[in-house]
């Protein structure tokens, strides 16, 4: 179904694509595939917004991230430099999140 919808929202060529929760749902050995898709249509120059519970595999998939905690914006910005803070982990990347927002 996942490919499906893809194909159907890549038919005009998009400039963006907006995805929400792309891993919810499918089968845990199919959450893989879904970010190579990503992947692979990111590189055909389609900007992607995507919302993700999974902070830690979004952060390794995008460019930029903004982690939201509590309804505040945590820290914002290039996702390696947000893998690397401290607070971002504890808050959004499995430890208390204590401090950050």
């Amino acid at each position: 179904m996942w490919k499906k919808r893809k194909r159907r929202a890549l038919m005009r060529t998009p400039r963006n694509l907006l995805l929400g929760e792309p891993s919810l749902g499918p089968a845990p050995t199919f959450v893989h595939l879904i970010y190579q898709i990503i992947l692979e249509i990111n590189r055909q120059d389609v900007a992607i917004l995507f919302v993700e519970h999974n902070a830690r595999q979004a952060l390794r998939l995008a460019r930029r991230g903004t982690c939201w905690r509590r309804g505040c914006i945590c820290p914002e910005g290039l996702s390696q430099e947000l893998r690397s803070d401290k607070r971002i982990r504890e808050a959004c990347l499995g430890g208390t999140g204590l401090g950050v927002c």
